[in-house]
């Protein structure tokens, strides 16, 4: 149980990280296409906490260790943070790729860590959604690469 608790503790730490990211970026985008997909993730991001509250309390207890994929997820977004700007995303795309591709996987082991049928729907219900905001920066990524 602990471990599934675990899980949990980290896949809200990565949506929150990520949440406030996007919104705080948002502001700074220029491009309509760029607007829509931030305010898509946001979207995403803001339901799938009120979704998993019933069963996760966020404690401010820090992860201790650095291998951990919220460590290195929450490092990205505040790398991204600090760096971003709406006119030259080069910089953090990939990485925020990167970041939805570790929120996918912890949603998936959680997925099968989990006996309770009604959590086990909502995580499982959220896996298309992340797909597509990791696809976005992907191809965000892929296009400023071009």
């Amino acid at each position: 149980m602990k471990r599934h608790q675990d899980i949990l503790h980290q896949i809200v730490r990565i949506v929150q990280s990520g949440h406030d990211f996007f919104v705080d970026a948002y502001a700074g985008l220029t491009v309509p296409e760029l607007r829509m997909a931030f305010t898509y993730i946001v979207d995403v991001k803001s339901q799938f906490l009120t979704d998993l509250a019933p069963w996760v309390t966020l404690s401010n207890q820090p992860v201790t260790d650095a291998d951990s994929p919220v460590v290195t997820i929450e490092r990205i977004y505040s790398d991204a943070k600090r760096n971003f700007h709406g006119s030259r995303l080069e910089s953090s795309a990939n990485e925020l790729g990167f970041g939805e591709a570790q929120l996918l996987r912890l949603v998936e082991r959680a997925c099968e860590s989990t006996d309770d049928i009604t959590l086990k729907r909502t995580l499982k219900a959220y896996c298309p959604q992340i797909v597509i905001c990791r696809e976005a920066m992907w191809r965000l990524s892929a296009r400023l690469a071009a």
